[in-house]
């Protein structure tokens, strides 16, 4: 048996709804996880003055994108 919850729209909404969302921020979560920890192999490199030089992981932004997306 689902249980019924009501909305501030008044639109009845049953439970397993709400797991399903669960688990698809999960999978997606996971998969940008992974898509991330890929990129970090290939990092963007500039040089400065021939002797200094900075690094950027371009998968660190897939973590920030789905926080930013679905917070904390």
């Amino acid at each position: 048996m689902n249980q019924v919850s009501m909305t501030n729209d008044d639109s009845v909404r049953s439970a397993p709804i709400d797991q399903n969302i669960t688990a698809y921020k999960i999978i997606i979560s996971i998969l940008f996880g992974l898509l991330g920890f890929a990129v970090n192999f290939y990092p963007v490199d500039f040089v400065f003055y021939g002797t200094y030089r900075m690094s950027f992981l371009l998968g660190l932004l897939f973590p920030l994108l789905i926080t930013l997306a679905w917070g904390w």
